[in-house]
């Protein structure tokens, strides 16, 4: 019998979705399997005013003092992703153009890391 084994599966993934996504992460770490995020942005595009929106600003306003550049919700979030070891999948529709500097203003912010096996 032949074998597919899965090596990225897409999930809806955000701060608002991490209690029911975190069996899939422990699943997906465990197999091995690369987890990519559609809806990583939606705490910052469509769900505005929620309870999320002080601690980004407060992460937000920490980075930019840090390190001496204006950083975005959008550079926070994709930061909190990254550091989930999750690969963000992002719109290019023009309503979110202010966010659409956020992965390359993101780069210049942090430093590439080296990957690790």
């Amino acid at each position: 019998m032949e074998y597919t084994l899965t090596v990225i599966h897409q999930i809806e993934f955000n701060p608002y979705t991490l209690d029911t996504a975190e069996p899939i992460l422990e699943l997906h770490k465990k197999h091995n399997i690369t987890t990519a995020s559609y809806g990583g942005l939606l705490p910052i595009t469509q769900f505005k005013g929620g309870p999320l929106d002080l601690v980004l600003t407060e992460i937000r306003m920490r980075l930019t003092k840090d390190s001496g550049t204006e950083v975005n919700d959008g550079q926070v979030l994709t930061k909190w992703l990254e550091a989930r070891s999750v690969i963000q999948v992002t719109s290019v529709d023009p309503k979110w153009n202010s966010y659409s500097r956020t992965l390359t203003d993101y780069y210049n912010l942090v430093p590439p890391r080296k990957r690790t096996a």
